[in-house]
């Protein structure tokens, strides 16, 4: 295709069409489309100045090259944020922390696991265990989200850190502020220097968390109604008895010897499991402390070698 470009002695088409398609995405058609035009225009401004000689006209003529190739730039070269891409990776770091750089402007500090999905627009990391440093730059994403089995954290520019145990889902909040939802809760805002934990959702979660709250020397009362919360969860077989046990020691040590009499001895008439013989024995137990063993004869019996010391113990209630 020939155009007037062409024929004009003042252009030399070689280097504007250079030009165009290394500044531009323009490809040889559309340079040869847009040539025509900027000469006209080129020409235009041209006539409207003062008449440059000797090598102010060449200088004159690289400007109006260079600014009519940033126009052409301009239209051809595509606006707004890059679309975005997918994000797939895990996340994984036992020991000393790790430095991550996400995204630009996204950093993260991990220790321990998880993975990363979403967009690069909206990153969505699901953290299994451990903790996770999170700074992001305002701006630099459409939102972020961290989601834990416990609840989700939302933001869009700040730094915060999750850290998931057995205890549940804490978040931290060191910079800006962001929005906590934790599983069947409402969302609530934090801000900087502020803090919150999402507590585990499951029977056996719960149960996790009253045993790590024990290793703590927690308050007893804490186990005890973090265990009545795993409870309520409606937890079967093993599990069921795991938890109507630590019921029953943390109302014992708590000295509220009817209600754990009461916890046991309906755990022991419900279904079986792996903690029944540990189970009778402290039926017994609670019984001799509360001098009325009338009703754990069979439970005595049941426990075999074991029975013969406590059916003394028993025979002794209110003997001087």
């Amino acid at each position: 295709m020939t155009t007037e470009l062409d024929q004009s002695p003042m252009h030399d088409r070689s280097p504007m069409m250079d030009l165009l398609q290394s500044s531009t995405v323009a490809g040889p058609d559309d340079a040869e489309r847009l040539l025509p035009g900027l000469d006209e225009a080129i020409a235009t401004a041209a006539a409207s100045a003062q008449p440059p000689s000797g090598r102010h006209r060449r200088f004159a003529w690289g400007l109006g090259a260079v600014a009519a190739a940033a126009v052409v730039a301009f239209v051809l070269l595509p606006h707004g944020p890059p679309p975005a891409q997918p994000l797939e990776r895990d996340l994984v770091q036992s020991g000393s922390g790790r430095d991550i750089v996400l995204l630009e402007g996204v950093n993260l500090r991990v220790e321990g696991s998880g993975s990363v999905g979403g967009t690069t627009r909206h990153p969505v990391l699901s953290w299994d265990q451990g903790a996770l440093g999170v700074e992001v730059t305002p701006g630099a994403v459409e939102g972020l989200a961290v989601h834990t089995a416990e609840g989700a954290v939302h933001i869009t520019g700040t730094a915060f850190s999750v850290t998931r145990d057995a205890l549940g889902t804490h978040v931290d909040v060191h910079r800006g502020s962001v929005d906590v939802a934790c599983t069947d809760q409402p969302a609530q805002a934090l801000t900087e220097g502020d803090g919150t934990t999402c507590l585990p959702t499951t029977a056996g979660g719960l149960l996790g968390r009253a045993h790590a709250l024990e290793d703590q020397d927690a308050d007893t009362g804490l186990v005890v109604q973090t265990l009545e919360h795993a409870a309520a969860r409606g937890p079967s077989g093993a599990l069921a008895h795991e938890i109507c046990l630590g019921r029953g020691l943390g109302l014992r040590k708590l000295k509220r010897i009817g209600e754990a009499q009461v916890v046991v001895a309906a755990c022991l008439d419900g279904q079986a499991g792996g903690r029944q013989q540990d189970l009778m024995l402290l039926a017994v137990e609670l019984a001799i402390q509360a001098e009325d063993c009338g009703a754990v004869g069979d439970h005595i019996e049941a426990l075999g070698a074991l029975g013969p010391p406590l059916r003394a113990r028993c025979d002794a209630i209110g003997s001087p």
